[in-house]
């Protein structure tokens, strides 16, 4: 058992928390970095998180964190460019349900590096991207509640360092025109992602 007074010390409200990734930890058949490792793309649940996470969640009591930042997978939530799963999304709705039950702060992260593979096909420098990530976004932010701190992107140059520039993340391109666009219509959903959540 760890001990809960590690934290003392700090003023009050002062988050301490835990961070994950949604793929790191669930895997997605859906996603394009499952075709990227081929171990993935095997077992794509490899973690078992998507099924373990009650007990996964009962860690973040037992450490004594008061806040829990968590991405969404977004290849779970929309397969395929016009079909919705409801239950998936009622599923991350599940995980702040807990979180806030055990007085842990939700603090939800929108995009962390993976794509539906639908979306990955033709990516961030084509600016249909945009309107694709909004009603994403748009549709998560409509439905999950009691949020009050989202994040819209996971270190957006990362992704464009890694899928446009040195080509070793998806969709792995390795060219200078289409990363300027991919970050202009990042930066655009960045600002408008705001407005959505505000």
């Amino acid at each position: 058992m760890v001990s809960r007074h590690w934290n003392k010390g700090f003023p009050p409200g002062f988050f301490w928390g835990i961070a994950t990734s949604a793929f790191q930890l669930e895997g997605s058949a859906n996603a394009d970095w499952a075709s990227w490792d081929q171990t993935l793309a095997e077992t794509p649940d490899i973690t078992q998180h998507y099924d373990l996470y009650k007990e996964d969640l009962g860690l973040l009591k037992e450490l004594g964190v008061n806040s829990y930042r968590f991405s969404l997978e977004w290849s779970r939530i929309q397969p395929e460019e016009n079909v919705w799963d409801y239950e998936a999304i009622a599923h991350y709705q599940e995980i702040i349900n807990i979180l806030l039950e055990n007085n842990i702060t939700p603090m939800v992260t929108i995009h962390h590096f993976t794509h539906p593979l639908w979306f990955i096909k033709k990516a961030w420098h084509d600016d249909a991207s945009i309107e694709k990530f909004l009603c994403y976004t748009e549709k998560v932010v409509s439905i999950l509640k009691n949020v009050k701190y989202w994040i819209t992107f996971n270190e957006p140059y990362v992704l464009i360092l890694g899928g446009y520039l040195e080509g070793c993340m998806p969709p792995g391109i390795k060219d200078v025109s289409p990363a300027l666009k991919a970050l202009r219509n990042i930066l655009i959903c960045h600002g408008k992602a705001y407005d959505i959540i505000h």
